[in-house]
């Protein structure tokens, strides 16, 4: 698993976040 920075946590975590919104759209 690959250390990631903060900017990097930030990014993934965003990510993360969209496609759980859209999920629970499409549901």
């Amino acid at each position: 698993m690959a250390l990631l920075n903060r900017d990097e946590q930030r990014q993934v975590a965003e990510a993360i976040d969209r496609v759980e919104q859209r999920t629970d759209a499409e549901l």
